[in-house]
């Protein structure tokens, strides 16, 4: 950097989310561990959060001014407010410190006051270009670096940040032609309305800052949107290098996405260091040390020099040529060599006069500055051994960047080589699995043919049980039948009849025992076919369940056979009982033919006893 003065790098994006507010914030704990002095501003008025990165390593509490609204607003309201009791001091390490100006109290009533802010007025009535100007040289003198966050997109705010305030402008643009484009029209814009500014500022220097970009994985994509990049923003790279050096600078100058650190409000530089080139960490380190190198390589301010109205014309021309020839050589001296060589003869005009740049008496060029150039020119020899220098250890940076690239892409390779010796292995185990899975499928359906076999069996049993069951049933009906028709006949006969009925119980008794078993056997049916359900789903019992699936039919089997030899000696009970019955017919044959004989008898007597004949028993 030039002189003792500091320098405003402003941080401004056309979209927002491209990573503008985290790089800053991780830039700026860099610069303070490298002894800077460094203020941060945030001036993203509408969309606060730029003191958020610095979690706990914030003091509790807001300033006890508030921050830069309750600041313009004072300056608004005819104040003299001091811009330091808005700001907070952050230790970032040891003794290195950052200092914030956040973009307000963030309370309740923030965003009202917000919306107080009229940026008309605020310039038309209470001079802000001034107080701006003011507030800028004092953060100059202070500070070795002045970041400011700026508002996004065409606003009033961001025209303070883009125009305005800064030395340096870091667009920040992800890869998108929205994003490129509309932070390259912004820098045009900028760079036109400085020309227009009241007060003396060199050139704009513009340092385009490529996030969150994706050359890891979508490497031939990544290469054509470095070369677009190379092309939108390349004449503002020109600024402070060759175009042989732009591309390489494009590559080196950019923040890669690193998905870890996409979640929350971070600082990786403190967390993770700034010496692994997978890190992101890293490459906000190689961005701050590039951006220090192009702002000392910058065209330096040109002092302001007070400008006497009354003075004679050459008076004042000599005294801005001697004030601007001492800031060039001085330049010179601290390697900033950009204007060594340069010509600026356009400045002027076919007569030979000097043309009037806009903005004041300050910025004239007349034929004095243009000897005084040439003075200059004739010392370019030792400008250029200086540049040489300067070029010498440029080529060493970009030796040490090529063999961190080699070695990057030696580790990528290796980590390629394993990754492929691990897919080839974990293809040969899945391989393995999978037939020992056929293998064991082919296991699986060999046992499930089998136990559908057995199945099959055990229900052919099942189904000839149920067959002797309806017969069992068919016979304990007809057994019910002789033995109302024998109950009926033998009326007359009670002890023979209640003989029989006892008998006819216990054949009643056997019957319902067979109903009972049958039933059983319904159940044990049921029974047996959960567990052929539960043999299927264990494949390795299945053989022994079906085992005693099977003696358990057999054990049916047995009762059926039980029931049926019951049965058949409750049918021979029953014919002795028909035999029984046809020798009772016989004696009561036989007890009528004796009743017709005594009848016959007393009706020769004219005497009849039974005058109700055939109503009464045996």
């Amino acid at each position: 950097m030039s002189g003792e003065r500091g320098t405003v790098v402003t941080f401004y994006s056309f979209k927002g989310g491209v990573g503008r507010t985290m790089a800053l914030a991780n830039i700026a704990v860099v610069l303070a561990t490298q002894g800077k002095k460094v203020l941060v501003v945030d001036f993203d008025l509408e969309a606060p959060g730029l003191d958020r990165y610095f979690g706990d390593l914030r003091p509790a509490g807001e300033p006890a001014a508030g921050g830069l609204v309750e600041l313009l607003l004072a300056h608004r309201d005819g104040k003299e407010p001091a811009w330091r009791d808005h700001t907070v001091s952050i230790e970032v390490g040891g003794e290195q410190r950052v200092v914030l100006m956040p973009a307000g109290s963030q309370d309740e009533d923030y965003a009202g006051r917000v919306l107080e802010l009229d940026w008309k007025a605020f310039f038309a009535d209470r001079d802000g270009g001034a107080f701006f100007e003011a507030l800028r040289e004092e953060w100059l003198a202070a500070f070795d670096l002045v970041l400011v966050d700026s508002r996004t997109g065409l606003t009033d705010a961001g025209g303070i940040c883009t125009v305005l305030l800064p030395d340096v402008l870091v667009p920040v643009f992800t890869s998108n032609n929205q994003s490129l484009e509309g932070a390259r029209d912004v820098v045009l814009s900028a760079q036109e309305a400085r020309q227009e500014l009241a007060y003396d500022r060199a050139p704009l220097l513009v340092c385009p800052l490529p996030s969150r970009f994706e050359g890891r994985v979508e490497v031939e994509e990544s290469r054509r949107w470095l070369d677009n990049i190379v092309a939108v923003m390349g004449p503002f790279y020109r600024d402070w290098l060759p175009d042989d050096r732009i591309r390489g600078v494009v590559e080196r100058m950019k923040i890669p996405h690193i998905a870890k650190f996409s979640f929350g409000e971070s600082l990786p530089v403190l967390t993770h260091g700034t010496t692994d080139p997978d890190l992101v960490g890293f490459w906000y380190a190689t961005v701050a040390s590039m951006m220090l190198d192009a702002i000392a390589r910058r065209v330096p301010e040109v002092p302001k020099v007070p400008f006497d109205a009354g003075a004679p014309t050459d008076d004042r021309y000599d005294r801005l040529v001697r004030k601007r020839a001492a800031a060039w050589v001085a330049a010179e001296e601290s390697d900033s060599l950009l204007l060594a060589g340069n010509d600026f003869s356009d400045a002027v005009d076919a007569t030979g006069n000097a043309v009037m740049v806009a903005g004041g008496p300050l910025r004239f060029l007349t034929r004095s500055i243009k000897r005084e150039l040439k003075r200059l020119r004739q010392e370019s020899t030792r400008a250029f051994a200086v540049l040489g220098v300067g070029v010498a250890i440029m080529a060493a940076a970009t030796s040490w960047h090529l063999r961190q690239d080699d070695r990057m892409l030696g580790d990528f390779k290796q980590q390629l080589e394993q990754t492929a010796a691990d897919a080839t292995s974990a293809r040969k185990e899945l391989d393995a699995r999978k037939a020992a899975a056929d293998e064991a499928a082919k296991k699986a359906q060999e046992a499930k043919k089998k136990a559908n076999d057995d199945l099959e069996r055990a229900q052919q049993e099942l189904d000839k049980a149920r067959g002797e069951l309806t017969s069992a049933t068919g016979d304990k009906k007809t057994a019910e039948q002789n033995y109302q028709a024998a109950f009926r006949t033998m009326v007359s006969a009670k002890e023979r009849a209640t003989s029989a009925e006892q008998r006819a119980d216990a054949a009643e008794q056997f019957a319902d025992a067979a109903g009972r078993a049958a039933l059983k056997a319904l159940a044990d049916e049921q029974r047996l076919s959960d567990e052929v359900k539960q043999e299927r789903a264990a494949r390795e019992t299945s053989d022994a369940a079906l085992a005693a699936e099977k003696r358990r039919g057999d054990s049916i089997q047995a009762s059926y056979d039980q029931c049926t030899g019951k049965l058949k000696s409750i049918a021979d009970e029953l014919a002795g009982e028909k035999g029984g019955k046809s020798a009772c017919d016989t004696q009561l044959a036989e007890e009528k033919s004796k009743r017709i004989g005594c009848e016959a008898k007393l009706g020769a007597e004219k005497h009849p006893l039974h005058p109700e004949e055939g109503q009464h028993g045996p």
